[in-house]
């Protein structure tokens, strides 16, 4: 895999493999891939990424990207060219496309590798192409399942497990492959405890290759419970490196379990050391994706932080963010998305109005009418919100509500005019649900509205301002929870006779509202409730003039 090879103060080469499906960006700020300290860097200095099949790096910085000594804006990248930002000509980066990982993986393990199986191309030639798919990955879900994937094809199990160690120093199973046949009694079942023991105390691996040859084991009642015949137990360490960054002396991340209860499947010498070295790569990549979580949490709470500081700044709309997020995960549910999609949509809501933290805290707390230039300057908090999302991919859901939630379906919104379908549909469930709590939240504009009233405005700016269908379903929950704002009801909660027969009511005159809503906006097109307030109402729609 191809990797930029980086050198510290003190001259120690370091290799940081580049990822073919997210950009590498070098400079000074902390949530860059790659860090450098040298004061003529720029904060983002310069990215390098994969374009049209080759990598290329940009510079992004008003200090310079030389390459091979000469300045370039963009380059592509051959194996052995050499890049120098800004004045740090002591420490230049090579761009290099060996692939190293096997050798990594052979060095940074403590065991011996001169075996049979390692001398065999074709296991080579499997350990390198498994060894390729798990490093690319910094998601703890996807290590896993590759890691595991790898042992069982590598060993040719029945079973295998990842073990890894709490910080109360108790093993906890976090993630299982079977490869029995669905249903089978083997699935989700224990282990042998006493050879995982073993493992954590003694910090070597274990092949048993016959229970039966061995009477300390034979005897264990879930080896016999089990009826297994053959178990690999190898320990998943902790690098050096990572326990000077994590401060610990505890070695022992985890370690990877496999069994099998087929007298023909029998694990040998041969298994063991192939599956060491995969395991050493294995453990590397689990120490980056733990890494890489960390990382992403603690922006998160940074974040979150920022979320929760803009509503202590704008006292008229503290409590609102919370609000939003609660009636949006419930829209998500009735439109059946999956827990990632709604775990988005929930920190979205959270964080929808974090750009406000850029705005001038007096026009956010103006109890009179915005002027032009200020109600220009409060739509500017989605640009804000979206720009402090960026720099982490994993929020890239998150930053398409900040910037999306004020865009109208009939591209009337803002910021940039977006219509339809072009507007993401968790910034479509955002915009309803921050409609409603807007005026259905006091201001000194204007009091709550009524859930008659409620009703009526969302029926008018579905379609042409709203998604009509979210719309739709979030009529239904408010029904079901009988009008109460901040109650939500379940997915499946049926409505009661009372939100019934409200509904059948609203139905009724549905026809003459919308012969009204027509009359209304002929009348009143060109007053925008930028006059009235807007602004500091969430709903920034036609409907705050009512």
């Amino acid at each position: 895999m191809p990797s930029l090879i980086v050198h510290d103060p003190n001259g120690r080469e370091s290799r940081v493999a580049l990822d073919a499906r997210q950009d590498t960006v070098l400079g000074r700020d902390a949530m860059c891939q790659i860090v450098l300290a040298h004061p003529s860097i720029s904060r983002r200095h310069a990215v390098v990424a994969l374009r049209e099949g080759a990598y290329e790096v940009e510079d992004l910085s008003t200090n310079g990207l030389f390459v091979n000594g000469k300045p370039v804006a963009s380059h592509r990248l051959a194996d052995g060219d050499t890049m120098v930002l800004g004045a740090d000509t002591e420490h230049p980066i090579r761009f290099s496309t060996e692939d190293s990982r096997l050798e990594m993986t052979m060095t940074q393990s403590h065991y011996d590798f001169t075996t049979g199986a390692l001398g065999d191309v074709k296991n080579l030639r499997k350990l390198i192409e498994i060894n390729k798919a798990i490093t690319t990955s910094l998601e703890m879900e996807e290590v896993f399942e590759l890691l595991l994937e790898g042992i069982l094809e590598i060993a040719s199990g029945a079973r295998a497990m990842i073990l890894l160690k709490r910080d109360d120093g108790a093993m906890e199973t976090v993630y299982e492959k079977n490869l029995e046949r669905s249903g089978s009694s083997f699935a989700g079942k224990g282990i042998s405890g006493s050879v995982v023991a073993r493992v954590v105390e003694s910090g070597e691996p274990v092949l048993i290759n016959d229970v039966a040859d061995n009477p300390d084991f034979e005897a264990q009642a879930s080896i016999q419970a089990l009826d297994l015949r053959s178990i690999v137990a190898i320990p998943l360490s902790y690098s050096q490196a990572y326990m000077r960054t994590a401060d610990t002396s505890d070695t022992l991340m985890g370690v990877v379990y496999v069994d099998s209860r087929s007298a023909r499947r029998r694990f040998k010498q041969d298994d063991l050391d192939l599956m060491l070295a995969f395991s050493a790569q294995g453990a590397i990549s689990l120490e980056n994706a733990k890494l890489h979580r960390d990382l992403q949490e603690n922006y998160l709470e940074l974040v979150m932080s920022l979320a929760g500081a803009v509503e202590i700044k704008d006292r008229y709309t503290r409590g609102h963010s919370e609000l939003v997020s609660r009636y949006a995960v419930a829209i998500a549910e009735r439109f059946g998305l999956s827990d990632r999609e709604i775990e988005v949509i929930k920190r979205g809501g959270l964080l929808h109005d974090v750009g406000k933290i850029g705005i001038d805290e007096a026009i956010l707390n103006k109890a009179g009418s915005l002027t032009d230039e200020e109600f220009d300057e409060i739509k500017k908090h989605t640009v804000y919100g979206a720009e402090i999302l960026e720099p982490v991919a994993f929020l890239r859901g998150e930053r398409d509500i900040a910037l999306q939630h004020h865009e109208k379906m009939d591209g009337s919104g803002y910021p940039h005019g977006l219509a339809g379908e072009e507007i993401c549909l968790a910034a479509r469930i955002i915009a309803v649900c921050d409609v409603f709590e807007g005026i259905t939240s006091h201001r000194p504009y204007r009091k709550p509205m009524k859930p008659e009233r409620v009703v009526e405005v969302l029926e008018e700016e579905a379609g042409d301002k709203l998604d009509a269908e979210v719309v739709e379903i979030f009529l239904s929950i408010y029904e079901e929870a009988e009008f109460k704002k901040g109650e939500v009801a379940r997915p499946h909660k049926r409505a009661t006779a009372k939100a019934s027969k409200k509904k059948a009511r609203r139905k009724e005159t549905k026809k003459k509202k919308a012969t009204k809503k027509r009359a209304e906006k002929k009348s009143s097109a060109k007053k925008t409730s930028k006059k009235k307030g807007a602004g500091k109402d969430e709903a920034e729609t036609t409907a705050t003039k009512h």
